[in-house]
């Protein structure tokens, strides 16, 4: 074999190395990267917070929040199924197909997001400007009809859903519990609150509003959701109105007996960091999260619930064992 030959072997031969190194590097990074992900965010953020003002509460004034044993945040409860669930690789989709996974996975509590369509009616759907290709027309301010929205399939394939629909499930599965997510303000959020009590009465379901989470996002809408109806279950979610004030939070969860509190991944970079909440028996979660890796870290941290696309309830004994 020539000399010449034999360098291009050489040559052909490293660049392979290289090649199966850089695949390797990269499947590495994807298996990793919510890992990495959270690990810069709490960096980030755990800096903004050094920085910002903390309210100062009188802890000891405060007993320790007690569960009850069928509380729906324990045992399999927490585990959440984010917008209804993952579906063939798909998020977001808050349909009735994924919905169905859902239940069918197990989970005994389903996170769903609310908006309202033009004509007043309360349908599970994230919002109107990102509309998943839906409809180009469509927008927060022009929003679309009951009609065209349960006529118009999700990503061109799934069944869109009415709250109505949801809560056909919810009579048909006594076991689960949904959790709310509103992303509308004022009046629209007035609007959604109002339409689910409606169309739980309307439909003579009222009981059925026992099992919603009513997720709030500030101080002020846990009294204003008490005008429309006595909810039973609460849960105080962080990301819309950022407060890196934790004490002020874990305030308002005591005062308002609110059991179980949901804080960015990036907020949580040790056990100490949320012992302002465990201290007082207040459950920490945290989304949203699809890799065991990402559960078990986070469990280590202390967190006790997550909010999942692709996980199952089954993926607890992780953590648990």
């Amino acid at each position: 074999m020539s000399d010449a030959k034999k360098k291009i072997i050489k040559r052909v031969t490293i660049l392979m190395i290289c090649l199966l190194f850089l695949v390797f590097l990269f499947v590495l990074f994807v298996a990793k990267i919510e890992e990495i992900s959270s690990w810069i965010i709490a960096k980030k953020q755990a800096y903004a917070m050094r920085s910002h003002t903390v309210t100062k509460v009188d802890f000891d004034s405060y007993p320790a929040l007690e569960d009850k044993p069928d509380a729906w945040y324990l045992g399999d409860g927490r585990m959440i199924s984010h917008a209804c669930g993952g579906i063939d690789g798909l998020t977001y989709t808050n349909s009735r197909e994924a919905l169905e996974l859902a239940i069918r996975k197990g989970f005994r509590v389903i996170e769903v997001d609310f908006s309202l369509t033009k004509d007043g009616h309360v349908v599970c759907w994230h919002d109107w400007q990102n509309n998943m290709d839906q409809n180009p027309d469509w927008s927060d301010d022009n929003p679309p009809t009951l009609d065209a929205f349960l006529s118009t399939p999700v990503y061109h394939k799934y069944t869109a859903l009415s709250f109505r629909e949801l809560l056909d499930y919810m009579e048909e599965h006594p076991e689960i519990f949904i959790v709310t997510d509103i992303k509308s303000e004022n009046e629209t959020y007035r609007s959604i609150v109002q339409g689910i009590v409606a169309d739980a009465k309307d439909t003579s379901r009222e009981a059925i509003l026992d099992r919603l989470v009513i997720q709030i996002y500030k101080e002020e809408e846990y009294d204003l959701l008490l005008e429309y109806y006595p909810f039973k279950n609460f849960l105080f979610t962080t990301y819309k109105y950022a407060d890196y004030d934790l004490n002020n939070t874990a305030r308002i969860c005591l005062d308002k007996g609110i059991h179980v509190v949901t804080l960015p991944t990036g907020w949580i970079d040790s056990e100490e960091k949320i012992k302002v909440f465990t201290d007082k028996n207040i459950k920490v979660f945290t989304n949203t999260l699809n890799t065991v890796g990402g559960l078990r870290m986070f469990a280590e941290h202390g967190v006790s619930g997550f909010y999942t696309d692709f996980l199952d309830p089954t993926d607890l004994t992780y953590i648990d064992n």
